[in-house]
């Protein structure tokens, strides 16, 4: 390999699979819930640039299960529930869809010989649907989950324990995420970022990074 570069990861939401902001309006707006009150409350639980003990990120760390963040959350909770649970009709997995052109960029990594992860922030009870929207886990030498290993992202604990996980560097490590503030904790870290706003623009770039 003519790179310097020998891992590649990935993020779930956003890179394996298409973009989460393209499925959750028309998932709020089917479940009848008020998007103005609810969009600063996501934002807020699971999309703050920092990794705090507010109950979303305890959810997502896995440290609470997604039916007791909803019965702390009181009336929102119940709000929330109606988008975010799986046992509701709305529940916005099901409209979501697996990036297929960036689940053949992960066999085209694995081809061509380099290492492979996935870093990706995600309430255990979701697990099922993740598992869904990846490429088969055989094609992952490491899978870090935030609800499994209790820590989420932005912190930079996950990315270092990735890098471990790997044997390899931070900075021998290529790490794609759609997130502005993930992406930048794992600058942070030493990794090179792509940053994922266009699948195939990304797929690109990371190419070019790889040498491919």
């Amino acid at each position: 390999m003519s790179s310097p570069y020998k891992a590649v990861c990935f993020d779930v939401g956003g890179v394996l699979t298409h973009s989460m902001d393209s499925v959750m309006p028309a998932s709020i707006a089917a479940s009848g819930v008020d998007f103005a009150k609810l969009a600063p409350i996501f934002m807020e639980m699971f999309v703050s640039d920092s990794d705090t003990d507010n109950p979303g990120h305890q959810l997502e760390r896995g440290e609470i299960s997604i039916d007791h963040f909803v019965h702390i959350m009181g009336e929102t909770g119940q709000e929330i529930r109606k988008v975010l649970h799986p046992d509701s009709e709305h529940f916005i997995m099901h409209n979501l869809k697996p990036a297929l052109v960036m689940h053949e960029f992960v066999r085209e990594v694995r081809s061509a010989g380099f290492s492979t992860g996935i870093i990706s922030n995600v309430i255990r009870e979701w697990l099922p649907w993740w598992v869904d929207f990846t490429p088969p886990r055989e094609l992952f030498d490491a899978v870090l989950y935030s609800c499994n290993v209790g820590l989420r992202k932005p912190n930079t604990s996950i990315y270092l324990s990735a890098a471990q996980q790997l044997n390899y560097r931070p900075e021998e490590i290529v790490y794609l995420d759609d997130f502005l503030p993930m992406v930048e904790a794992a600058r942070k870290v030493g990794m090179k970022v792509v940053h994922v706003t266009d699948h195939a623009a990304a797929i690109a770039e990371a190419r070019e990074l790889l040498g491919l």
